[in-house]
């Protein structure tokens, strides 16, 4: 699978009557947003399908009891389904791409843009399929917040490994990107492999990977200057006073507003972007 099962988790909130509010599939590692709307239960992605030909395991269904995809995009609220975490089969992009409810916004992890490596960390897709399935999205989802998970310096990786990870991720439309680098665990089959990467060079790896990523995330958010999107307003504000939110594209933006759209969907107008500040202003 283009995603690993038990690294994703979706949160949803649900009505007395059914109708999704608003829900979300994606990382453990997104506490905030998994704490805020995982109040009534945590669906699964199940992995499997295809996006046009052969691509591999990709998000198919997310069950919540007898809760799918359809019924959450279907759901009467007037919240919105976000981030399809693990992949998106073809049904699953054209979802995406034309129902008002689904966010425009995938997380697929990539791990490494080499095929020797992701052998090695026994993932079961290569960087072929991995990218016909992130091609096949940006085709059809426009604008589309694009994020993955990257681990550098993982046993045996080289510099011509890392290369073609580096070169992957220049080519892919990515919005944000998760970079860690490898540490051994106990209990894990890459335990046992040599640690041979050293730390100097995988702090290295990640610096060039993070700035590379500043970049193209920087393009991004400064594209949707003047455009509107949709922000779920925080609970809390700012440490200067702003509110704070998330646009349907993950975003994070600075919305200046009041106490009383807190907690609630609010179409902003994207004014400035100032480094990596995004600020914006509700039009109501």
């Amino acid at each position: 699978a283009v995603g690993d099962v038990d690294e994703h988790v979706a949160a949803a909130r649900v009505s007395g009557e059914g109708e999704v509010h608003f829900a979300r599939v994606g990382s453990r590692r997104d506490h905030g947003w998994r704490s805020r709307y995982a109040r009534q239960g945590r669906p699964r992605g199940a992995l499997d399908g295809d996006c046009g030909g052969g691509s591999g395991g990709v998000t198919r269904t997310l069950r919540r009891g007898d809760l799918n995809l359809k019924v959450i995009a279907g759901g009467g609220g007037n919240g919105m389904v976000s981030r399809i975490g693990g992949g998106g089969g073809k049904s699953e992009v054209e979802l995406v791409a034309h129902h008002e409810k689904v966010c425009p916004h995938l997380h697929i992890p990539l791990q490494s843009g080499d095929n020797e490596i992701l052998s090695k960390m026994r993932r079961n897709y290569n960087v072929e399929q991995y990218e016909n399935v992130v091609r096949c999205a940006a085709e059809r989802i426009a604008p589309l917040g694009l994020g993955a998970d990257v681990i550098v310096g993982f046993p045996g990786e080289n510099d011509e490994h890392f290369e073609r990870t580096r070169r992957l991720i220049a080519e892919l439309p990515f919005s944000y990107l998760h970079v860690f680098s490898y540490s051994p665990r106990p209990g894990t089959e890459a335990h046992k492999f040599k640690n041979d990467v050293k730390n100097t060079l995988k702090k290295k790896r990640s610096g060039i990977l993070n700035d590379l990523i500043k970049e193209k995330a920087d393009r991004f958010r400064k594209a949707l200057v003047g455009k509107k999107v949709t922000v779920l307003i925080e609970d809390r504000r700012h440490s200067d006073g702003i509110l704070k939110g998330h646009s349907e594209h993950y975003v994070p933006i600075l919305v200046k507003t009041e106490d009383s759209l807190q907690n609630q969907l609010v179409p902003v107008i994207i004014k400035e972007v100032k480094e990596d500040t995004v600020i914006g202003y509700p039009q109501i």
